[in-house]
């Protein structure tokens, strides 16, 4: 048997991230996500396709102020390394990891959280270049859960006024914006990132209050280079 090698991630908020040098690795689209989200003192987080769970120790370490972490990710390799990640920084007390599709999280966790982070599948099935290692291939492509259902899912476990905050392909912001306001979600906070100030944006970050009022606020565009 391969031998797994771990590398430990120090995130500069006090937390560490375990990755696996042969797996799928979070990229900086995770890190501009848990900075542009907002957290409230005692807010219950869910990280839906939480992957290593970057975002939700992230904002942990940033807030120290969560009552509770629950991470949700089809892959099992992922989820356990997430649950070291949680024993490493020891919040086992407050973290739950869901090994499950996104889609079958049960009925009891409805109307449960405050805060939904999602980085999810960015290209649709047949749209780019497909990857024929599964495990990459799941994290990039909707071939196991589709932007529509994410948004469903998280208008289920959102409890009323609770903040949806995701970060998505700039080129699908139509199709964004369309599903979260379909479920009642309504976007608040919309910021693209660039890779130069020239260019055109190839990221967004959008936050979205459930039952929330029309009333949007774009933040100045973030510029990577």
């Amino acid at each position: 048997m391969e031998k797994e090698i771990y590398e430990c991630e120090d995130l500069l908020c006090s937390v560490k991230v375990l990755q696996r040098k042969d797996l799928y690795r979070f990229t900086c689209d995770a890190i501009l996500l848990a900075k542009f989200a907002t957290v409230k003192k005692g807010d219950n987080l869910l990280d839906l396709c939480s992957g290593s769970g970057v975002i939700g120790l992230y904002l942990y370490g940033r807030e120290k102020n969560l009552s509770s972490l629950t991470f949700v990710e089809l892959q099992p390799k992922f989820c356990e390394m997430t649950k070291e990640s949680i024993a490493l920084n020891g919040i086992e007390d407050i973290s739950t990891v869901i090994n499950c599709k996104l889609q079958d999280l049960p009925k009891e966790y409805n109307d449960k959280y405050n805060l939904i982070v999602c980085n999810p599948p960015y290209r649709k099935v047949n749209s780019g270049e497909i990857d024929e290692d599964y495990t990459n291939k799941v994290a990039r492509h909707e071939v196991e859960v589709k932007f529509c259902e994410i948004v469903e899912v998280a208008r289920q476990k959102l409890k009323d006024k609770g903040r949806f905050c995701l970060v998505h392909r700039a080129d699908r912001l139509a199709e964004i914006l369309y599903q979260l306001k379909k479920n009642k979600l309504e976007p608040k906070r919309l910021q693209f990132i660039k890779g130069k100030k020239d260019s055109l944006p190839h990221l967004v970050l959008i936050e979205a209050v459930k039952g929330g009022r029309e009333d949007i606020k774009y933040l100045p565009d973030l510029i990577l280079e």
